[in-house]
């Protein structure tokens, strides 16, 4: 999960950062992935690429998915707007306050925020220019010459979206582990004829992390090392307190 989890710090996507590994049964690192941009050529974009680096970040600083999203908001408000005119009898010429309807229109912007939330609009993904990080551990095993997902595990930082779970599962990926929880994934409702939370089923095993969490990796091991040069300076200090004592005795 460190594998996965180290990789995700490498996406600069401006949504969320997450990163996947993939192992085979022997605990071989077989590929990582991570949420970003693809580039012609294959790969994501990165800050190797330098000038030609187009992430999101440098492109626009704008997350194209979020963007969309109040498009679609903003038509959805100028659609209320003119059924309301049409069934009103509104005309171009006249003003709202000759029809007395300002109240119900200044509320449309109030009614389509409701409507934009109510109805999963505000969950969609698919205008985001970044791939997620299971398709770019999937893809990347596509570029290998011997690339194999079968039957392999797939550690990934975040439950994959519906979308993810759907190549998941066509990729032959026997098991999905993850930390985060993704409360916009449908993967088991729309297939839960392939994927489970049961252990003993022949389906795509989807199942909770239990470990310790890579986040306190560096912590711990901080500690370990901060009490290493605790010991240390100790032996050091109590050696040249020997010495003096011997010296000031001699």
């Amino acid at each position: 999960m460190y594998a996965a989890f180290s990789t995700s710090l490498q996406s600069a996507c401006l949504s969320r950062q997450v990163g996947a590994a993939l192992f085979d049964d022997e605990g071989n690192l077989l590929a990582v992935g991570k949420n970003d941009v693809p580039k012609a050529g294959g790969g994501l974009y990165s800050s190797d690429d330098f000038d030609n680096d187009h992430r999101c970040v440098h492109k626009s600083g704008k997350c194209y998915n979020d963007t969309n999203k109040l498009k679609i908001k903003e038509r959805i408000k100028n659609v209320l707007s003119n059924e309301v005119s049409a069934v009103l009898g509104i005309s171009a010429g006249q003003t709202v306050a000759d029809i007395n309807l300002a109240r119900l229109l200044n509320s449309l912007d109030k009614i389509a925020e409701g409507i934009y939330k109510d109805s999963k609009i505000s969950s969609v993904m698919e205008y985001s220019r970044s791939i997620h990080a299971e398709m770019d551990v999937i893809t990347s095993m596509a570029r290998k010459q011997n690339g194999d997902t079968k039957d392999k595990i797939l550690y990934t930082t975040t439950y994959p979206c519906h979308n993810c779970a759907r190549h998941i599962v066509a990729a032959g990926i026997k098991k999905v582990v993850y930390i985060e929880p993704f409360d916009k994934s449908l993967a088991l409702d729309l297939h839960n004829d392939a994927i489970t939370k049961n252990e003993e089923s022949s389906k795509v095993i989807f199942c909770d992390f239990e470990g310790v969490s890579p986040r306190r990796y560096n912590k711990f091991s901080d500690q370990q090392m901060n009490a290493k040069m605790m010991k240390q300076e100790l032996r050091t200090n109590l050696m040249y307190a020997t010495k003096s004592y011997r010296c000031s005795i001699s």
